[in-house]
């Protein structure tokens, strides 16, 4: 028997203490209010999971250049009404992959806590700044609204 099996594996001074969304919500946020409250929540429950930072970091700049590429070319075009449709697609479809990529932490956490913060006062404030921004992008590209 090895002898380090028998040692403590925590360690002092560390903490192990996570919190998360309940990641099905994801797609609700996405549908409602497009890329860019799905970018800000996934990514703040991405760091309470303490999943990777390099992949968030490359799944935001991915989502973040989506939104400017699409709103601005809604804009361009002048098509206001897909518009909202290329926003909650992209959302959507980030709200996937962003719950594929934590499902494996989100278990560990509701194994460990049981219990999920609500997602619904973040994501309202979030979604009215979203359609915001979403708005501004769309008129700088050229689009009258």
């Amino acid at each position: 028997m090895k002898p380090d099996l028998l040692q403590p594996s925590l360690r002092e001074g560390e903490t192990y203490v996570t919190r998360s969304y309940n990641i099905d919500y994801f797609m609700c946020v996405g549908f409602l209010g497009g890329i860019f409250p799905v970018l800000v929540l996934a990514t703040q429950n991405a760091r309470w999971l303490g999943f990777d930072r390099k992949k968030t970091y490359i799944l935001l700049a991915a989502g973040l250049i989506f939104m400017i590429v699409g709103t601005i070319a809604c804009g361009a075009f002048q098509i206001a009404k897909a518009q909202g449709t290329v926003s909650r697609v992209v959302g959507i479809t980030v709200a996937l992959l962003y719950k594929t990529m934590l499902q494996k932490k989100y278990r560990v956490h509701m194994y460990v806590h049981g219990h999920t913060k609500r997602i619904l006062y973040p994501a309202i404030g979030w979604i009215v700044l979203g359609k915001l921004l979403e708005s501004f992008l769309y008129t700088l590209g050229g689009g009258e609204q």
